[in-house]
């Protein structure tokens, strides 16, 4: 069995974990097994499956705060492991970082694995974005957009993030038990993700007031936490209809119960949540600034640059159709991790060959 170290920020609520996440629950385990490294010193969503997985977890001192006492750590758990692939998941070319401790260590195989298309330190991203992909054997990302952000005209692999699309099958059961415990009546427009500028949930609000200005009962329900919750909560204070749910573990009911899911975010690699949505048969409006796949031919692409109106009109012109073929379309375009899995499983299995 080969033990791959899966190099993380942290192990929360957040579309990185749960992609790796995804993959560590359907690969298969008997051929390969996942270690974690994380930079969170208490414990996090993910801890207790990891273990129960067969996986350990590796808590190192903060990347930001503490670079070099985190790459001296880094380099004694692969040393003391003797994990022969490393796979890093990062959303810039800052991964160069934890690649040169694992060439240090002579680690043979070193992925890199490209998450979104913008990071919140630039300085670092084009410090090392000349020579990132030199350091790495291996180049991964979850879309054409986010491999260039990251390896620029280097050749690399995309990798789908795919999801258990059993899970978010279309259920009519959940979509009523939701809408009669909060009380939904009208068009449900959804969001569920990080409350952060990323995601551009204070811009989200203004479109809903929008919304509910042309349909009185329409609502909002919004799945997520972050730091822009408290600014969130305040936006929404005097709008009817909002209801600001925080972390829930139920999402595929929550997505069953509404009518089309709303990400007019400013950047993204290649949201799961959109995925997820999709999966679950909803229209989809979103904005044009990162990239979109539209796997059920349901996805509507907006310029942030239209005005709230423009964007209330698409969002309530949308018709949600038949809800039950939608994972088998997610399936057929390459989005189902039983199958997705496989292929890591075969990637893994290659590179060590």
């Amino acid at each position: 069995m080969i033990r791959v170290l899966q190099v993380i920020g942290s192990l929360g609520y957040a579309g990185v974990e749960s992609v790796v996440m995804n993959y560590y629950r359907y690969i298969n385990r008997e051929k390969v097994q996942f270690d974690f490294v994380t930079c969170s010193s208490s414990p996090e969503r993910y801890d207790d499956e990891i273990m129960r997985l067969g996986g350990v977890i590796h808590r190192l001192p903060s990347r930001s705060g503490k670079p070099f006492q985190y790459m001296k750590e880094l380099k004694k758990v692969i040393k003391e492991n003797g994990y022969k692939i490393v796979h890093i998941h990062q959303n810039s070319a800052s991964m160069a970082m934890d690649a040169i401790v694992a060439r240090k260590c002579k680690v043979p195989a070193i992925i890199g694995h490209s998450h979104n298309t913008r990071c919140n330190v630039l300085w670092q991203h084009y410090l090392f974005k000349p020579f990132v992909s030199g350091l790495l054997t291996h180049l991964l990302a979850c879309s054409e957009d986010a491999g260039q952000w990251v390896f620029g005209n280097n050749a690399f692999t995309v990798i789908n993030n795919a999801i258990d699309l059993d899970i978010y099958k279309f259920d009519k059961d959940s979509r009523e038990q939701i809408r009669q415990e909060l009380g939904l009546i009208g068009t449900v427009v959804g969001f569920v993700g990080r409350l952060h500028e990323q995601k551009n949930v204070l811009r989200m609000i203004d479109f809903f007031k929008a919304v509910h200005k042309e349909q009185a009962d329409s609502s909002l329900v919004i799945i997520g936490d972050g730091p822009l919750k408290e600014e969130v909560e305040r936006r929404a204070k005097d709008i009817p209809n909002i209801f600001i749910l925080g972390k829930r573990d139920n999402v595929p009911k929550f997505l069953s119960a509404m009518d089309v899911f709303l990400l007019p975010s400013l950047y993204e690699g290649l949201p799961v949540a959109l995925v997820e949505a999709q999966a679950a048969g909803l229209p989809c409006v979103v904005s044009n600034r990162y990239p979109v796949i539209d796997l059920i031919g349901k996805v509507k692409i907006l310029s942030l640059e239209e005005t709230d109106e423009v964007w209330a009109k698409a969002i309530l012109d949308v018709e949600a159709g038949d809800r039950s073929a939608a994972t088998k379309l997610v399936s057929k375009n390459g989005y189902d991790i039983v199958l997705e899995a496989e292929k890591l499983l075969y990637f893994y299995l290659n590179i060590m060959k």
